[in-house]
């Protein structure tokens, strides 16, 4: 098996989304309001983590038959319950009855106050939408007119990676001694051959997560425009502090600080970018503070910086 160079990975980032509801609050029937905070928009940490899985779904056809609603904890043959975690009171001793996720997610959170709209849209009834005869009765459910809160947004978010818990078992010992009373011992065990192609697919998913817009009708773009992606021997979710957006521009006082935090001991830093106007107004301040850090590599794409994570694990 090959052997990770990498203990965490993470990654902070600034995306443009769309007009849409990319994550609907609870309204009601005929109502999809967006959630809010305060006047922006945000889409939640679980909804971000429902489509990242179902993009790694998408990128593998093998162990990944479980779901989140009945999840088997069996790591070694499921995927997803390895990259997700579980909840299952069912598994025999002295295996945890729960696991915390490798993966953890912020949500996503925009950057600015924004108008909404509504958008009126038609909820079909079963058996189409066949107009009615003349003085005919209706002998069903009859179509009805739904509404659609809609902003267009940037949003911040992150993630972090805690590689050393893919493919692993945690196992809790307790030991209890007449002589020296409770003792408490964990270890983790390797159960699965594959955890950097598991990993891979993990990066994979989240570089392509587009299944936050309901997108059964219309498609909205989740790459992000603005990326520090980090490796290190250390797990740190510093990396979360990175970008700062205020009055259109991005805080670079702040976003060196953290530059200078996570390369303090060793750890592997990427910077990239898509100049989109909506995102920030000082793109050439950003590259700049970037390429005149000795240890942050600027990459060409947004792309390249989720190769560069791939490649820490070859």
């Amino acid at each position: 098996m090959t052997q990770m160079t990498q203990t965490a990975l993470g990654m902070s980032y600034l995306t443009h989304a769309q007009l849409g509801n990319h994550n609907a609050g609870e309204g009601s029937k005929q109502l999809s309001d967006l959630k809010m905070y305060g006047n922006r928009p945000y889409i939640s940490g679980q909804a971000y983590r429902h489509a990242i899985r179902e993009a790694v779904q998408e990128s593998t056809h093998e162990n990944v038959n479980c779901t989140s609603a009945d999840a088997c904890g069996e790591l070694e043959d499921c995927v997803l319950c390895d990259l997700f975690g579980y909840m299952n009171t069912d598994l025999e001793e002295p295996t945890p009855s729960k696991r915390v996720s490798p993966l953890r997610v912020t949500p996503l959170v925009g950057q600015y106050d924004a108008e909404v709209t509504t958008d009126m849209i038609l909820q079909y009834a079963p058996g189409g939408s066949r107009k009615k005869d003349d003085n005919e009765e209706s002998n069903g459910p009859e179509n009805k007119i739904g509404y659609r809160e809609l902003t267009d947004n940037v949003y911040k978010g992150a993630w972090m990676l805690d590689c050393e818990s893919v493919g692993q078992r945690e196992r809790e010992i307790f030991d209890d001694d007449e002589e020296v009373g409770h003792r408490y011992e964990r270890e983790l065990e390797t159960i699965a051959e594959d955890r950097n192609a598991r990993i891979r697919h993990l990066l994979s998913g989240l570089q392509n997560a587009s299944g936050l817009a309901g997108q059964a009708r219309h498609m909205a773009d989740f790459m992000p425009d603005t990326v520090v992606a980090t490796a290190s021997d250390t797990y740190s979710q510093r990396v979360t502090n990175a970008l700062h957006i205020e009055e259109g521009n991005l805080n670079i006082s702040a976003f060196e600080s953290v530059l200078n935090d996570l390369t303090h001991d060793d750890g592997e830093v990427w910077v990239a970018g898509t100049h989109n106007p909506t995102v920030m107004n000082n793109w050439d301040e950003f590259f700049d503070a970037a390429e005149s850090h000795d240890n942050v590599e600027v990459c060409d794409s947004v792309s390249a910086c989720y190769d560069k994570l791939k490649a820490t694990l070859d």
